[in-house]
């Protein structure tokens, strides 16, 4: 599912507005990592995008698809697009296996395997397109087919720093181990962008949900009572009314204690 935001332009509605005249503040030690400080002004983003693409070498490979989404990047133009569940595993060393421990770089597709250099390259083909060439990307992946995220960035709205853990005073390069989460700081907002776990069916599943909700909650409650607006995006795996459900009468039934929680 795609969703859009439009934040207002100076002027417009309440608050602040953006003032895309402002120099933008990099912290010592706060680069976006592997990119280096901004060292001039540039443009706040406007518009944003959300999009589960479930998969995103799947979306790669089919003509149809890729001519689909070229086409509504082109005439919608977001200054952000937040990716949810790319499902391409992390850069590891060969003969890397899911969960070893070994260390990965999640900001970098894999390409240590036939499979692995083939999807990155498609991907890659499809980020060189005209529709895309304009974007900064930014992964945070998984070790294997699983979860993992991106944020494509319009290049002059480039964010002051990139970080991809809820957990304050985390390495800058610490990532959650599914790809779950991208942050990015511009100069007048935050941006979160998350890949929420399902709940599940068992209880350990609704307990790694509570946990994840709480430890949501705890950090956006820190970038406001630190002065910061933060717009949160994603896919929260959640469902407010049935129509987000395809069999409401049943899940409404499943787990009845959790009605309202993350779905």
């Amino acid at each position: 599912m795609l969703k859009f935001l439009k934040r207002p332009a100076d002027g417009e509605g309440g608050g602040s507005g953006l003032d895309s005249n402002k120099t933008p503040r990099v912290e010592d030690g706060a680069e976006r990592e592997g990119n280096g400080a901004q060292e001039s002004a540039a443009p706040e983003p406007r518009t944003l995008m959300t999009w589960n693409c479930n998969g995103l070498t799947c979306r790669a490979q089919s003509a149809q698809q890729v001519a689909e989404l070229q086409a509504m990047l082109w005439a919608n133009q977001p200054d952000v697009v937040a990716i949810q569940e790319v499902r391409m595993p992390a850069s590891a060393p060969k003969g890397a296996k899911k969960g070893d421990g070994q260390p990965r770089s999640r900001t970098v597709p894999n390409t240590n395997t036939p499979t692995g250099r083939k999807d990155a390259d498609m991907v890659g083909k499809l980020l060189r397109s005209k529709e895309l060439a304009n974007y900064e990307v930014f992964y945070s992946l998984a070790d294997w087919k699983y979860a993992g995220s991106a944020l494509l960035v319009r290049r002059p709205c480039r964010p002051m720093r990139v970080r991809y853990s809820l957990s304050e005073g985390a390495p800058q390069g610490q990532h959650h181990t599914d790809g779950r989460v991208i942050f990015a700081e511009f100069e007048t907002f935050d941006l979160l962008a998350t890949y929420s776990p399902n709940n599940g069916w068992t209880p350990s599943s609704f307990e790694r949900r509570r946990q994840w909700d709480a430890q949501v909650t705890e950090f956006l409650r820190r970038r406001r009572e630190g002065g910061r607006a933060v717009v949160y995006v994603g896919d929260l795996n959640v469902a407010p009314e049935d129509i987000d459900l395809s069999h409401p009468e049943f899940f409404r039934t499943r787990a009845p204690e959790e009605n309202g929680r993350g779905g």
